[in-house]
């Protein structure tokens, strides 16, 4: 047992500390001569049994004891409040208001004494067990609670992905339903429709020309022609129109009909041409030619005035993990068809009705609403997927993405494997609104071995880097973001990073970035959506050129 004694008279000290000694054998008895020393002792030994004396210089044992009791770790070390002066009844009162466990005159009679050291230390050991089951009952709760939230936090996030895979399921299904439709509908009526114009054609070729008649028919007839037109739109659409498919080299495609395309999107449009070698595709030529016409007519009406159309084609490859987290898009070898133009962009509603037959956003009587929904069809119907970047003012990109053709004897996917290129541990700086496309990049980059720091804005970018010791090597960031562009952080984290690398990245084009002046020539660009390996790759290369300076005060 341990007990502190805490008394301004030296005799007494000594006297009491005999008794203990003589009538506890093995306790260890600590002395102290004032408030403050014994408060301090108190802290350092925790005893058992504080004995307070009342009277004593600068703090008498009154205000001791409400400091002990006051104090979160000593509250729970019984005191015994001896006095050889105030044992009157209002002395008591005080010394039970300030917290003491017992009060003894002095000198106490030594059985009382001992009895009450033993009964006050076994309340501190049951004080004690009650803290620790209080403790432990508090952190069992604590656990619990927080196993609860993270329980909720999953079911909520499970519930999350559980709905937005019904709105995917039935979107697709919604699409699925009304292509059936159509394809119905059309079927049917390109019946009724042959009927009509072998009529009408039969009754012209025996009709004079000369006659008012004649020109009847010939009205007949010209409408009968472009409600054929209308259902062969919507077969695309529905994926059940015939079609001959062949081996095809799309750059070879796509220029035998640009000049149709110059004449078609008129004179006050400029219309590029930026082909890259690709693999070839099996399609049919002629949808190729729907693709091209009713894309550019719609990018065409777009644009107010001047403006400018750009056709590009590349190479992507697909991985397993970028398709989990893209809905749609399947792995594999795909050559990229992309129409981007420079006009008024779509809103979120747009883009969520886009494809759907019969919608449109022109006026009434300039659009069916049927050239994107066979865009659709055809993409699909050839084993294909698109994608649409759009945002209010900033213009449209559409991505077509149309398998590879392979014949045997190709590289294969374990082939293709061996030749991605790895980090060497270097520090990538990611920076982009969008989170799921953040959330991805960060993990392709982790699983090539580069370190990765995360910014959702670039705001968050700048304050990370200044607080950052570290050197970073390499900024990948988004062109189009909120706050300011990528070029912009770009200039402001050279500030702070003088020999940072940067890898710009954007759902738009790389012509159609560089015409609005966010990238100069020169400048490491690469095209979303891009798989871990065009993305290892790209990075690989940024690394190891020369830095590109082009802080604002160097432009």
């Amino acid at each position: 047992m341990k007990i502190l004694t805490i008394d301004d008279n030296r005799d007494n000290l000594t006297t009491l500390q005999a008794v203990l000694k003589d009538a506890l054998p093995g306790c260890t008895v600590s002395t102290a001569q004032n408030g403050h020393g014994g408060i301090e002792l108190a802290r350092a030994e925790d005893p058992d049994v504080i004995l307070l004396d009342i009277i004593m210089p600068g703090m008498d044992g009154f205000e001791v004891c409400r400091r002990l009791k006051a104090d979160e770790i000593l509250r729970d070390i019984p005191v015994v409040i001896l006095t050889a002066i105030r044992t009157d009844r209002e002395s008591r009162i005080r010394a039970l208001e300030a917290g003491a466990d017992a009060f003894l005159s002095k000198p106490p009679d030594e059985q009382e004494l001992i009895a009450q050291i033993r009964a006050m230390a076994k309340i501190k050991a049951a004080s004690q067990l009650q803290r620790q089951e209080k403790d432990r009952l508090e952190t069992l709760v604590a656990e619990r609670t927080w196993e609860l939230q993270q329980e909720l936090a999953e079911r909520k996030r499970a519930e999350e992905e559980k709905a937005k895979l019904e709105a995917q399921l039935q979107q697709a299904q919604r699409m699925e339903s009304v292509g059936r439709l159509a394809g119905g509908v059309a079927h049917d009526f390109n019946n009724m429709l042959s009927v009509i114009l072998g009529y009408a054609q039969m009754a012209l070729e025996k009709t004079d020309p000369a006659s008012a008649l004649y020109g009847d028919l010939q009205e007949i007839h010209d409408a009968g022609v472009r409600s054929a037109n209308i259902t062969r739109q919507l077969l695309a659409f529905a994926r059940k129109q015939t079609i001959s498919p062949q081996i095809l080299d799309l750059n070879e495609t796509v220029e035998s009909m640009f000049k149709m395309l110059r004449r078609l999107i008129g004179e006050d449009i400029n219309l590029t041409w930026q082909p890259v070698s690709v693999w070839p595709v099996k399609i049919d030529p002629s949808q190729i030619d729907q693709l091209l016409a009713n894309i550019c007519v719609n990018a065409r009406d777009a644009i107010t005035g001047v403006g400018k159309i750009t056709i590009e084609t590349a190479t992507v490859i697909f991985d397993a993990a970028y398709c989990s987290e893209h809905t749609g898009f399947a792995p594999g070898d795909f050559v990229l068809l992309a129409i981007s133009d420079d006009g008024c962009g779509m809103d979120k509603e747009v883009l969520g009705n886009l494809f759907e037959p019969f919608f449109t956003t022109k006026e009434t009587g300039k659009g069916t609403g049927l050239g994107l929904a066979t865009v659709y069809g055809i993409v699909k119907q050839n084993n294909g997927f698109i994608n649409v970047y759009s945002e209010p003012g900033k213009g449209t990109t559409f991505k077509i993405y149309l398998p590879r053709h392979s014949e045997q004897g190709g590289t294969s996917a374990k082939q293709r494997e061996v030749a991605i290129q790895r980090g060497l541990g270097e520090t990538v700086f990611v920076v982009e609104d969008e989170l799921s496309i953040l959330k991805l990049t960060a993990k392709m980059l982790e699983g090539l071995g580069y370190a990765v720091v995360t910014a959702s804005s670039p705001t968050e970018a700048v304050d990370l880097a200044k607080q950052r010791r570290e050197e970073i090597d390499l900024l990948i960031t988004d062109v189009i973001m909120p706050e300011m562009n990528g070029r912009d952080l770009a200039d402001a984290l050279l500030t702070i990073y003088p020999d940072l690398k940067c890898l710009f990245m954007s759902g738009y084009t790389a012509s159609v970035i560089a015409s609005q002046g966010v990238l100069e020539e020169g400048v490491h660009f690469i095209q979303k959506p891009f798989s871990a390996r065009d993305l290892a790759a790209k990075v690989r290369e940024v690394l190891s050129s020369h830095k590109l300076r082009y802080l604002q005060d160097e432009r």
